[in-house]
């Protein structure tokens, strides 16, 4: 059985798709104005970003970051803000052929959270694990494709996901209760991109890719 090579894409938001954006959590956005960078409970972000050279290979914006101090919990702390000049560097062309930054520098001008060092940065290659999530499989003569973690019911996201190979669209599928999905289609003999797409009502846009062989 040949092997099906698994890639996520990156989420599209505003502009072409030779416009790189950036991750947040589970959608990603072209000049976001603000980011968040703890996914798992919110406690870090940075907010007010004012960008320059946007779309260059490497972009630069002032803003300040927010992070709770977790004292003596998490839910019970404080915010505390500091200013930071932000870089945007190393974008690539992900699956798909979205163009995507990969890393995020955060640079501290004056004052950071305890045990934080003066500048600190974040990798987002074009597989980070916060996107949705696309599988696919051979059964018979037909490719299942599967999906996981599309978010439906957690944010604005409607619970519909396009899925489509070049200009031919395989599927419409609804999301179930626990935000997944399974297609079938009827694949032609050769290689294919299939990608999957979640239009949100505030215009952003989350996308994944498999590759089929």
């Amino acid at each position: 059985m040949t092997a099906l090579l698994l890639a996520a894409a990156v989420i599209f938001a505003h502009g072409s798709a030779a416009t790189p954006t950036l991750p947040d959590c589970f959608t990603q956005t072209v000049a976001p104005r603000e980011l968040t960078l703890a996914c798992g409970d919110g406690n870090f972000w940075v907010g007010g970003l004012r960008w320059r050279g946007w779309g260059r290979a490497i972009a630069t914006a002032v803003g300040a970051a927010h992070a709770n101090d977790c004292k003596p919990y998490c839910a019970a702390g404080h915010f505390h803000t500091y200013p930071v000049a932000v870089t945007a560097s190393r974008p690539a062309t992900c699956l798909g052929g979205r163009r995507q930054y990969t890393r995020l520098s955060l640079r501290y001008a004056a004052g950071r959270s305890p045990g934080v060092g003066p500048t600190e940065t974040e990798s987002f290659p074009c597989t980070w694990p916060l996107h949705p999530g696309l599988t696919a499989r051979r059964s018979g003569g037909a490719v299942v494709l599967s999906g996981t973690a599309w978010g439906a019911h957690a944010d604005d996201c409607p619970a519909v996901v396009v899925l489509a190979s070049g200009s031919t669209t395989i599927a419409k599928a609804p999301l179930s209760a626990t935000d997944g999905f399974r297609v079938l289609w009827r694949a032609t003999p050769g290689r294919h991109v299939v990608v999957a797409r979640q239009t949100c009502r505030d215009g952003s846009l989350r996308e994944a890719a498999v590759v089929v062989r």
